[in-house]
């Protein structure tokens, strides 16, 4: 007999592993970003993210890059809608993904700690992938912020800090893919520390005098 508490981790580290992973084929420009307790402050007005990245970034905008900006980034701010509107929507749903495997993890857990019953292994593995999706949530908050101010900002009046907050935009979307790969590569580990309790699982809450077979 199956244990039931082992097939919606496995549907869902499937379903994970069918989103795709954002960030694929970008080009990251600095290799410094904006600080992210900076951006993740309430308090934080466009202005000084703005100030923020440029200070990282520093750009180095020639006249004629300039003149090109401004000929054509309001139709690039279009463009960059539809890429805020795709990655959003793929960004809700693998979060919703790792929402729903966190509960039952946690449930398992609780579940394992309540018949005294041995799951370091799982705690282990659990401990690196919340932390790991805490992280891209983070991550997930500071990228669609430089999205809004992207399409926010007045580009031709101030382009050096669109051309900042796009080389913000493009090097957060990167290190998004790669908290996202991370996690991933956590799957297999997850998957086998949840068979490896499978039968702890059959054989405690099997009745008094029956045991897995």
């Amino acid at each position: 007999m199956k244990a039931s508490t082992s097939r919606t981790p496995r549907y869902l580290i499937v379903a994970v592993l069918a989103v795709p992973i954002l960030g694929f084929g970008m080009k990251v420009g600095a290799q410094s970003t904006v600080s992210d307790e900076l951006l993740e402050s309430p308090q934080t007005t466009m202005a000084e993210r703005l100030t923020q990245r440029q200070t990282s970034f520093n750009p180095q905008i020639s006249f004629a890059a300039r003149s090109k900006i401004v000929d054509n980034c309001v139709a690039a701010q279009a463009t960059l809608n539809n890429w805020k509107v795709k990655d959003e929507l793929s960004i809700e749903k693998r979060s919703k993904i790792y929402s729903s495997l966190e509960a039952n993890l946690k449930d398992i857990t609780e579940k394992l700690n309540k018949q005294a019953l041995n799951s370091d292994e799982l705690k282990e593995v659990g401990q690196k992938f919340t932390k790991s999706i805490k992280d891209y949530r983070s991550k997930a908050q500071i990228y669609k912020l430089a999205l809004e101010d992207l399409l926010t900002i007045s580009c031709k009046s101030d382009t050096t800090g669109f051309q900042a907050t796009l080389l913000d935009a493009r090097q957060l979307r990167a290190q998004l893919a790669s908290k996202a790969t991370e996690i991933k590569v956590l799957l297999p580990e997850l998957a086998e520390a949840l068979s490896a309790i499978k039968l702890k699982l059959v054989s405690a809450t099997a009745p008094t005098g029956q045991g897995a077979h």
